[in-house]
């Protein structure tokens, strides 16, 4: 499977976490992606300001995706120092000389185009809402839409085979190797596996 491909191909990935392996790809773009608009819209500083600005934003928001990628305290550093710089490129926005013909322009341009995304995402939202309620009305039985998880959950029957195959692999482990394997985790996987724990005993043990 992929992730035997990933954990293999460890070396060029500098150490990621395996379920955040893509990150590497955005945190190499940003900085090109941040000289690019001023490369393209040399005599624009609004446009400028504009596409730098959703750069870093859109970086935030794939970070928080991609959480943890490495040591917490790196991710927590990166993500201020990624606020700081949009905090920076706002402030000095309020320098820049007075707007001329093709400066309003773009300013238009970023005003209307974020309205029309803003309508688009609640439109998008309230179809999706409206399309499973009239689905789970047609079909009463319990199930799960993708589209308002925002992922595809496996199903309860298959979750439940693979609970019982890891606990019974974990019955035939020795103690010691036990505890070994799990002196071995990085510290974010330690408390996703307790607080894995935690919800087994309150949720589905008897």
């Amino acid at each position: 499977n992929y992730q035997r491909h990933v954990a293999a191909s460890e070396f060029l990935i500098d150490k990621f976490r395996l379920d955040s392996w893509w990150f590497g790809l955005p945190l190499l773009l940003r900085g090109p992606l941040l000289s690019l608009p001023l490369l393209l819209f040399t005599n624009n500083p609004a446009t400028q300001v504009v596409l730098m600005s959703l750069t870093l934003i859109a970086y935030v928001v794939l970070l928080s995706l991609a959480w943890p990628f490495k040591v917490p305290i790196l991710n927590a550093v990166d993500a201020a120092c990624t606020w700081a710089l949009i905090l920076l490129i706002l402030g000095g926005s309020l320098h820049l000389p007075p707007m001329d013909e093709e400066m309003l322009m773009s300013a238009a341009v970023s005003t209307v185009g974020s309205v029309i995304f803003a309508a688009v995402a609640l439109m998008g939202a309230l179809t999706a809402v409206i399309w499973a309620g009239a689905v789970h009305v047609r079909t009463p039985a319990e199930r799960r839409f993708g589209i308002l998880d925002l992922a595809f959950l496996p199903k309860h029957s298959e979750l439940a085979e693979s609970v019982h195959l890891t606990a019974r692999k974990l019955l035939s482990m020795d103690y010691d190797e036990l505890s070994e394997q799990l002196r071995m985790l990085p510290s974010f996987d330690t408390k996703l596996l307790h607080t894995s724990l935690h919800l087994l005993e309150l949720e589905v043990l008897p």
